[in-house]
């Protein structure tokens, strides 16, 4: 993902997610490397369908310094189980 121009783009909506934290990496910097370790196919298939249903392609995320231990959080629709999410801001702009 490419940051847009922010001095002349306007903010469209901003929301919050709770993401979980081993997932973060790879979103930010598009490195889905992270998922080579764990081996986990599972796991990337939810990422992958979270990324495209939840993030748009024109959003920038700003993570919370504090990860936390949650049941329910925004990527469990898509079946990943109870684990450390990390609130994050999601900005898109118009």
């Amino acid at each position: 993902m490419t940051a847009p121009n922010i001095t002349r783009a306007k903010i469209a909506k901003q929301f919050t997610l709770t993401i979980p934290s081993h997932w973060l990496c790879a979103i930010i910097n598009g490195d889905d490397s992270v998922f080579d370790y764990s081996n986990d196919r599972q796991d990337y298939d939810a990422f992958q369908a979270f990324c495209e249903g939840e993030i748009p392609e024109n959003a920038i995320l700003d993570p919370a310094d504090i990860e936390l231990f949650m049941t329910y959080h925004d990527a469990q629709p898509y079946g990943v189980l109870a684990c450390n999410v990390t609130e994050t801001l999601v900005t898109v702009y118009a």
